[in-house]
């Protein structure tokens, strides 16, 4: 048995490719596909830590874009000038104050989930509420024409 569970070929592949974490593949393909992320875009990463979707936003925006990143765990591995971190709990967080903290963004997007219990009805509801946190969010943060980019679990009820 292996002791880590997400010791495969994308964490090998990530740590060769200098990338904060696994998920970057997922958005990376999300990216390739339809295009969403533009140079000099703003873009709002809610539950941005380990910090590889961030990360990848930086990459794409360039210099004159810009990534704000929410989370309850700051991504300490993650420094750029066109970053910025604000540490909150996506799910309580004002989008009011949020509106007045930064400019409206181009693209919401997020790879967020709760800790399992692995009580299969308990992990699907806790899902279901950050489902509802992240629908939120992009309504009074984004531009009206914005796009929003969130994975979510496939569960049963």
């Amino acid at each position: 048995m292996k002791g880590n569970r997400w010791e495969d070929h994308y964490a090998r592949r990530a740590r060769k490719e200098k990338w904060l974490a696994r998920s970057v593949y997922k958005l990376q393909e999300i990216d390739n596909r339809f295009k969403l992320i533009r140079e000099g875009n703003g873009l709002l990463d809610l539950g941005c830590y380990p910090g590889s979707w961030s990360q990848f936003g930086i990459k794409k925006v360039g210099p004159k874009g810009h990534v704000v990143g929410i989370d309850l765990t700051r991504p300490d591995r993650l420094s750029s000038p066109n970053f910025k971190f604000i540490q909150a709990d996506v799910l309580t967080l004002s989008i009011e104050w949020l509106g007045r903290e930064m400019r409206p963004r181009d693209m919401v997007m997020s790879d967020l989930a709760p800790q399992t219990t692995g009580i299969q009805a308990a992990d699907t509801a806790a899902q279901c509420r950050w489902q509802e946190g992240q629908q939120k969010s992009p309504s009074r943060s984004s531009r009206k024409k914005a796009i929003s980019s969130a994975r979510y679990w496939k569960g049963r009820t």
